[in-house]
């Protein structure tokens, strides 16, 4: 049978224990390293924005003729049209917006030559529900339509401006973006 520990014992084990994990420290410090989390979800940006949302600081929503412009100042986004602060609600359905642009992939891109034959708008992208332009201090960094739902009912169509593709997106993204072109003036304010 082992023989228990002595106070002096114990301290000294948790002595050993603390010099370890400082040493440790100590050469993670003067190497640059820091430690990894594996177990940690990395953050992904394989959407079609390349500029990070927090560096977008104008937003222009067009939706059936109606366009509204959004501009963030001192860390709050503003109704450009009526010089008015988003409520709570609103700018958080704004930063998600911005940042389905930035996280969420194209589920497919439908090539130039894929739809060549193609008649008509199918893809309502000629006349689209929600066309959006989204701007860093340095102007204009992405501009995109949204259509028509596929066929599947779960993806959208959007084209980027100045591209021939189309983009098959989940629906989601269209969604946040059609959310926020039905803001109403009057909940802009708080």
């Amino acid at each position: 049978m082992a023989t228990p520990l002595t106070a002096d014992q114990c301290a000294s084990k948790d002595g050993l224990i603390t010099l370890v994990a400082l040493g440790y420290l100590l050469v993670m410090f003067y190497s640059g390293s820091e430690p990894t989390h594996e177990n940690l979800i990395q953050a992904v940006s394989d959407g079609v924005l390349h500029s990070a949302p927090h560096d977008i600081v104008e937003i222009e929503v067009t939706r059936l003729g109606d366009r509204r412009r959004y501009q963030r100042r001192n860390a709050k986004w503003y109704d450009a049209s009526i010089n008015a602060p988003l409520n709570m609600t609103q700018a958080s359905e704004l930063e998600r917006a911005i940042t389905f642009m930035r996280t969420a992939a194209p589920v497919r891109i439908l090539r130039p030559e894929e739809i060549a034959d193609v008649d008509g708008d199918p893809f309502g992208l000629e006349r689209p529900l929600v066309a959006i332009e989204l701007s860093t201090i340095s102007g204009p960094v992405l501009s995109a339509r949204f259509g028509q739902q596929a066929p599947d009912g779960i993806l959208r169509y959007m084209r980027l401006e100045g591209q021939a593709e189309v983009y098959l997106m989940s629906g989601f993204v269209g969604n946040a973006w059609q959310e926020v072109a039905s803001f109403e003036e009057s909940g802009s304010r708080n």
